[in-house]
């Protein structure tokens, strides 16, 4: 059916504007709110997509934000159109690049990428940015000098559905980019591994029995170091077993899994104590890890406990052509003498991992060593403990 009018003469004159409002129902309520609806999403997606884009500034090298959005004409690259986005992986502009990535582990990878074109201005460093979905931002997790064409990335969490994207941003030696990063062209998912049991705890470390009052009523400090793999399910704790070795006595004690330290009481000093420490995960338990503690202090037969040594130094030498460096470390015997000194412990500590580490145990003639492949973008610190038959310093 047509739409119109008749003239005075009884003619009829089509409208069509008229018709084609009466068929779509144009002008009606619920078309206007349909169409306002889509303005409002077609208007927020422009939104997210401008918020998205713009970037965090990097906490390495505070730049404006502007430079990841625009690069300079003298960038010998095709210019897309003005204000285009290179920024968020799921937005925008997507220029891919030449990154790869090598898993060396559930939770690291290797990325490599190329050599900058001859024509192009050598960059001074390069920065890896890795994208958190959370917050949608890109964040800057290393900054590697320019000689350098790949980097390992630890600490990466291996449930995640959204895979790992990185990208790689060219710096000039005021670390402002030089040109559009080297992008993904899609995210990187870990490989599917089978759920097993975590792996044994290690550094365990024991303190003597103290027992300054009762020697039946001892207490004893437990440290040790968390699994390095969980087996791909989280940890749901540690499992210990204290064994009296003389009454042959054994007492269990379940520890939460953010804790790896504990005081045992109500042990007699004057007996052999040992204790077994075990991960576990919904799986099951890892395999156990047993220690024997310290004789009691003033036991017939036991050394004192040893002085620290003296004199500890740590000098940086930097490795040519590589992102690593070797750390010489060298220290003196103890200036005082109240036990023997059998051994020195070294320990590390670095900003990855935020605790103290057991790598090194030599006799007491040595008093320097070499720690070599220290990353140059984690700050490390070193010390060193003496230890005889009765405990450490």
């Amino acid at each position: 059916m047509q739409g119109g009018r008749q003239n005075a003469w009884d003619e009829f004159e089509y409208e069509a504007e008229a018709d084609l409002s009466r068929t779509t129902g144009a002008g009606s309520p619920e078309v206007d709110e349909f169409i306002k609806s889509r303005r409002y999403m077609v208007q927020d997606m422009i939104n997210r997509d401008l918020a998205s884009s713009t970037g965090r500034r990097s906490a390495l090298s505070q730049r404006s934000s502007e430079y990841d959005l625009t690069w300079g004409p003298a960038v010998p690259f095709e210019q897309p159109s003005s204000r285009a986005s290179v920024c968020t992986p799921f937005g925008g502009m997507l220029i891919p690049g030449h990154i790869s990535v090598e898993e060396l582990s559930p939770t690291s990878v290797r990325l490599s990428w190329p050599e900058p074109d001859r024509d192009a201005e050598r960059p001074a460093s390069y920065e890896i940015q890795r994208w958190e979905p959370r917050s949608a931002r890109w964040m800057p997790i290393a900054q590697v000098p320019s000689r350098s064409t790949e980097h390992m990335i630890s600490g990466l969490r291996s449930d995640g559905e959204d895979g790992w994207w990185f990208r790689v941003v060219p710096l000039d030696a005021e670390d402002h980019p030089l040109g559009p990063p080297i992008q993904m062209d899609s995210p990187y998912y870990p490989k599917p591994r089978q759920i097993t049991v975590p792996s044994s705890v290690w550094g365990v470390e024991l303190t003597p029995i103290c027992a300054p009052i009762d020697l039946r009523l001892g207490t004893m400090e437990v440290r040790w170091m968390k699994p390095s793999n969980d087996g791909g399910s989280k940890l749901l704790g540690y499992r210990l077993i204290a064994y009296d070795a003389d009454a042959e006595e054994a007492k269990e004690t379940v520890v939460q899994p953010n804790q790896t330290t504990i005081r045992l009481d109500g042990l007699d000093a004057t007996h052999v104590h040992r204790v077994t420490i075990t991960a576990f995960n919904r799986v099951g338990d890892s395999l156990p890890v047993t220690s024997t503690a310290p004789a009691h202090p003033g036991t017939p037969g036991m050394p004192l406990t040893p002085s620290p040594p003296t004199d500890f130094h740590a000098e940086v030498v930097e490795e040519p052509l590589e992102d690593k460096s070797m750390c010489i470390l060298s220290w003196r015997s103890p200036s005082r003498t109240t036990g023997p000194v059998d051994f020195y412990v070294l320990e590390k500590w670095s900003s990855d991992t935020k605790q103290w580490v057991p790598f090194k145990k030599v006799t007491a003639d040595v008093n320097t060593i070499e720690v070599p492949h220290l990353l140059n973008d984690v700050v490390y610190d070193f010390r060193v403990r003496s230890q005889n038959k009765a405990c450490l310093s």
